[in-house]
């Protein structure tokens, strides 16, 4: 099976040198692809709220990633798509539900079909193939362990099985990350990929998104219920967090940083929302 790009296994060992310049003003935050645009939107603004305050955004983590680095205190704070594991939550570090944001499917055909979501699991076993003008429908999966891969399979009858087939086919790439992700949605022609609206609307890539059951997926449609499909991002981070963390996680929750991620495909949740994923 084809692979669009590795991990980048330097990347903590980059963030680590040089981590000891950090001070009480300056943190490192990174987490999830799925919310890295959302990330930067908003440590911009905590910043011009905050001037002597600096974040520096860490790319490429992704939820596991960013979750490791906070204990040895590489990261201040990490976005996550995932809850923390027992173990996680043994070594000090806690997590509260951030923001919503629709999960969507999006492609780089120029006019792809409304789909249903017995559609995608159809285009994951190979019983859809084609778009209506006969090209061919080239999907792009995500490794076993992401996020997205379990919230597929959590949300769509037959996914299991269907991806386990996919995943049989040489010519059948998988993005490492949510970045690749996108990257290869854009590169490759008919592609067929998922991702969270955030990420679409934060980076803007040249992808359409994908009508679902005959719904447009937005903001408003999931939070009337309408659009069944959505992702929740936490924010970890550790018990015992340094100043300048608890001013930018107190930003987080602000009337200002609700309408930027509104406005970029999320809504934020309280802090006391109750776990479901």
């Amino acid at each position: 099976m084809m692979t669009v790009r590795l991990l980048p296994v330097a990347t903590l060992v980059l963030l680590c040198h040089g981590a000891g310049a950090a001070n009480a003003d300056a943190m490192k935050v990174g987490g999830t692809g799925a919310a890295q645009g959302m990330l930067l939107r908003l440590s911009e603004a905590f910043h011009a709220a905050h001037p002597g305050d600096r974040v520096e955004v860490a790319p490429g983590l992704g939820s596991s990633g960013a979750i490791a680095a906070l204990v040895p205190g590489v990261l201040q704070l990490s976005v996550s798509g995932r809850a923390l594991k027992a173990e996680e939550k043994a070594q000090g570090l806690q997590s509260a539900p951030f923001f919503d944001t629709p999960f969507v499917f999006v492609t780089s055909h120029p006019n792809p079909q409304r789909l249903t979501k017995a559609d995608v699991v159809a285009i994951h076993n190979g019983a859809l193939a084609k778009w209506p003008d006969g090209k061919e429908i080239k999907p792009i999966l995500r490794p076993k362990s992401d996020s997205v891969t379990g919230f597929l399979i959590a949300n769509f009858e037959g996914m299991q099985a269907a991806m386990d087939k996919l995943r049989q086919r040489v010519d059948v790439p998988v993005a490492a990350t949510d970045q690749d992700n996108i990257e290869a949605a854009v590169r490759i022609p008919n592609s067929f990929a998922g991702a969270t609206l955030a990420q679409i609307l934060t980076e803007r890539p040249s992808l359409r998104i994908v009508t679902l059951d005959g719904i447009e997926p937005s903001v408003a449609a999931m939070e009337q219920g309408s659009y069944p499909l959505k992702m929740r991002i936490d924010v970890v981070m550790k018990s015992d967090a340094a100043p300048v963390t608890r001013r930018f996680a107190q930003f987080l929750r602000s009337a200002e940083a609700a309408k930027l991620i509104r406005e970029n495909g999320g809504v934020l949740l309280p802090a006391q929302t109750a776990s479901a994923r």
